[in-house]
């Protein structure tokens, strides 16, 4: 239960859960997060189910049995995409910097992990994204959110901002009713349905200041210049696009910076 408990092992390659799963509990007074920080080298992730090591893709039960805590895998630069969606299937929330990788990682990705370039899943039992819960993965090609009937989503301040392959967005009956300054500021390879998938779902679904305005948060989109491109599966390079900005007419109050650059 201690912070740090397996941080700053870099030379771990592999994982291996134990099969009672992960009960994370909260920060209190520096307890309890940085679990597995700055292991800059971990790559596989594998449950002991009592008789052989299992992959957790393979796994049906939960592996964090709550949450995935304050800046547990942050730095984990190595851990692909298809890992991180199997850790969160199960939580209700993903906490402060939980996959944050520093500015100083942002070149350190590499493109021989298996499993990194896809869309984050973030799953109907979610609630709340913590501030720079995904800051900096810059391999996530696109954000699929799978909602649900009886709550909505709130998303922290920067939780995805440096993504800067982000550019597909699904909304799979999900209900955006929080969002943070900078959410996805400086996310490069941004589209006009992105944007527009976001703005129009938090037009309806997002909640009233005191006086009954609704505002876009400030540098919500800054830096999405949508110049980058990204490579489609037949090689051939597709340019992304950010052309068109159409404000839903719910909004009263554009924040600062929210388009800027």
């Amino acid at each position: 239960t201690g912070d740090t408990y397996f941080g700053n092992m870099h030379k771990v390659e592999k994982l291996e859960l134990p099969e009672c799963g992960i009960t994370v509990g909260n920060r209190v007074d520096q307890k309890n997060y940085m679990y597995f920080a700055n292991c800059d080298n971990l790559k596989e992730i594998t449950i002991w189910n009592g008789s052989k090591s299992v992959d957790i893709k393979d796994y049906p039960n939960p592996v964090l049995r709550n949450s995935v805590g304050e800046y547990m895998f942050s730095n984990c630069y190595n851990l692909s995409t298809k890992y991180i969606n199997r850790l969160i299937r199960d939580v209700t929330e993903i906490k402060y910097r939980a996959f944050y990788a520093g500015d100083e990682h942002r070149g350190d990705f590499s493109d021989e992990v298996a499993g990194h370039n896809m869309a984050i899943e973030i799953p109907s039992s979610v609630t709340k994204i913590g501030d720079q819960a995904f800051y900096n993965r810059v391999k996530v090609t696109g954000l699929n959110i799978h909602g649900r009937n009886d709550g909505g989503l709130a998303i922290g301040s920067e939780a995805f901002r440096g993504c800067e392959q982000l550019h597909t967005l699904s909304l799979d009956n999900a209900k955006i009713t929080s969002l943070g300054t900078g959410v996805f500021g400086d996310c490069r390879s941004m589209t006009n349905e992105f944007v527009d998938g976001v703005l129009q779902n938090y037009a309806v679904n997002g909640k009233n200041g005191e006086n009954g305005e609704k505002k876009i948060p400030a540098y919500l989109f800054f830096g999405c210049n949508g110049q980058d491109g990204h490579d489609k599966p037949n090689g051939n390079k597709n340019v992304c696009s950010f052309t068109d900005l159409n404000i839903p007419e719910q909004f009263t109050e554009i924040g600062d910076g929210a388009f800027a650059s």
